[in-house]
């Protein structure tokens, strides 16, 4: 572009001479060896370009080999990287399969087991609730004939036998002429208070059942019996558990008390004598739970976990969000886990019955 503006813009440099060019052509035409030296020269250019032409696509070729053959070995070399990796993963997912199926095989079969040890254990909780129970009542009934006396001084029966000094005291306080029958009488085998503690209690067995009621009721009917400045107060000898329940009343008995309402807890139920009626209540919290609903505020101390309350607790428990693994294991696992217990309850029973034989 520069050199055409040139041109325009410089017409005279580019003219050419008309003499000039004719006398050099007249030379050409004059000097053949100079035409044939061109004409060399013209062939021997065109050669080299042709060689080179050749040298260029000789060369261009080997270098497309080289690409094509580093291409060829890097893609075979990447392909059997792959083909390794993928080996080695498709090895893990395998190993991994098996081990996840040989621990579901197992979690079901600790689901199977877990299932049938719950309902034999539940079964143990309900048979260990009727033994205490059982036992309880065997206890109670063994205290019968027992009588406990609260609030008697401690050494109020210094110099003397407890049971020399309960069999006067009871006739002369009592008024009772006939032969209480007194069997045995000591204070609670607990250690001896503080001054300033609340003294044991005495308890009294008698012989005969009926002369026991006959000196509570009197006891009662006196009410008010005291040892110098100390109230005396009677009651039956009830065991631990019963003992227990009936203490569990103290707060409702509070509550009624605050309220005037009358009321009794004969053994370890609570009667309430409401302006409706007379109601009968099994245990503290179902009093409890009535007071509340008549706006009678009573605080009840929750419960410690005994095989009672386990029991009750297992039996609410509900695992909703948990759902057992369903396999083509989990009835095998079932069945064994179940032949198992059986074949325990089975060695146990005949145990018992083995022991009760040789009673």
């Amino acid at each position: 572009m520069s050199g055409k503006n040139k041109s325009k813009n410089n017409p005279d440099r580019t003219k050419v001479n008309p003499g000039q060019a004719k006398a050099n052509s007249n030379m050409l035409d004059d000097d053949p060896d100079s035409i044939t030296a061109l004409r060399n020269t013209m062939e021997g250019i065109s050669k080299q370009i042709q060689a080179l032409q050749t040298d260029l696509k000789a060369d261009l070729r080997a270098f497309k080999d080289d690409i094509t053959t580093q291409v060829k070995r890097e893609v075979s070399e990447l392909r059997a990287d792959i083909d390794q990796k993928f080996a080695t993963v498709s090895t893990d997912i395998q190993q991994q399969s098996e081990r996840i199926n040989a621990n579901q095989a197992r979690t079901e079969e600790v689901e199977a087991w877990s299932a049938e040890a719950n309902t034999v254990f539940l079964e143990l909780l309900r048979e260990q609730r009727r033994m205490i129970e059982k036992l309880d009542d065997l206890e109670s009934r063994s205290r019968r004939n027992n009588l406990r006396i609260y609030g008697i001084p401690e050494d109020t029966e210094k110099g003397v036998q407890t049971i020399d000094f309960v069999k006067e005291w009871l006739s002369t306080e009592l008024s009772i002429p006939t032969d209480l029958q007194i069997q045995r009488a000591h204070r609670a085998l607990t250690a001896k208070p503080k001054p300033d503690k609340a003294p044991r209690s005495v308890i009294v067995n008698f012989l005969q059942y009926s002369t026991k009621e006959l000196v509570l009721s009197k006891a009662w009917e006196k009410k008010n019996i005291k040892i110098g400045d100390s109230r005396i107060y009677f009651d039956h000898d009830y065991s631990a558990g019963v003992l227990q329940q009936r203490k569990d009343y103290a707060h409702v008995k509070a509550a009624l008390k605050k309220q005037g309402i009358r009321f009794q807890t004969p053994y370890t139920k609570m009667h309430i004598h409401w302006a409706g009626g007379k109601k009968t209540y099994n245990n503290a919290q179902e009093a409890a739970a009535e007071l509340r609903r008549r706006g009678i505020e009573v605080d009840i101390t929750p419960k410690e976990a005994t095989g009672h309350s386990l029991l009750e607790r297992l039996r609410s428990t509900a695992l909703s969000s948990w759902q057992r693994v369903e396999g083509r294991s989990a009835a095998d696992a079932s069945r064994r886990a179940r032949k198992k217990l059986q074949d325990f309850q089975h060695n146990t029973s005949e145990g018992g019955d083995a022991h009760r034989g040789t009673e």
